[in-house]
């Protein structure tokens, strides 16, 4: 099932908009991630149309890429590396590390990290890449 029009619609705008950024591609990508920080979800675009929505949670300190800000990194990124492709569902990750746990939905006050795990290289000097706000320096 596709996601609606007004997400497809929504995601391919944000990325549009991003497209004349510092680090960003000419043109949009024919698959690409695009995190909605005000509406909580990401989309998967292809060929420029929304064909998967989730859920996200983003940093509750808002946007930003200083180092230690706890905050969602703004921008451009390409994936770095995919960790736990193998991981049974609910599988509970330390320092990007499984930790033999899996989490079966109870109430938890811990911040899991859970199944899967991309970490972000940052593609635009300044913003995302370079000292004191690099996304892959800060395990994003």
């Amino acid at each position: 099932m596709n996601p609606p029009a007004s997400i497809s619609d929504r995601a391919a705008e944000i990325a549009r908009a991003a497209l004349g950024r510092p680090g960003a591609p000419k043109t949009l990508p024919d698959r690409l991630l695009v995190v909605d920080v005000e509406r909580q979800n990401v989309a998967l675009l292809e060929q420029g149309r929304a064909t998967g929505v989730w859920p996200v949670s983003t940093a509750l300190n808002g946007v930003g890429g200083a180092e230690n800000s706890f905050k969602t990194p703004p921008g451009w990124h390409r994936i770095q590396a995919r960790i736990g492709e193998s991981a049974c569902p609910g599988a509970v990750f330390q320092s990007r590390a499984p930790t033999g746990e899996t989490w079966g939905g109870e109430q938890c006050d811990d911040d899991l990290i859970l199944t899967r795990i991309l970490t972000l290289d940052g593609l635009e000097d300044g913003v995302n890449r370079g000292a004191g706000q690099d996304s892959l320096e800060r395990y994003i």
